[in-house]
């Protein structure tokens, strides 16, 4: 495998830090686009795995429930 490209853009910002750390009125908009998306994202998988964590979809309650009916839609009278 070529180191190659992985060079030319290591000189091309080999300050690295300063180039990360601009202010937010020196981003272009593509950047700004991109870590919005980013972020946006991680929130909505935070706030995703933590709505199923505390059980706010019922799931369990509704599955318990489902089984319960099933089981008493087949049960022979007696």
């Amino acid at each position: 495998m070529s180191t190659l490209p992985m060079n030319f853009a290591a000189k091309r910002h080999a300050r690295g830090l300063p180039f990360v750390f601009r202010p937010l009125d020196e981003w272009s908009r593509r950047r700004t686009v991109c870590v919005a998306l980013a972020v946006g994202l991680l929130v909505f998988t935070a706030g995703l795995r933590a709505w199923r964590m505390s059980d706010a979809s019922q799931l369990d309650a509704s599955r318990a429930a489902w089984r319960r009916r099933r089981r008493n839609r087949y049960r022979p009278a007696a």
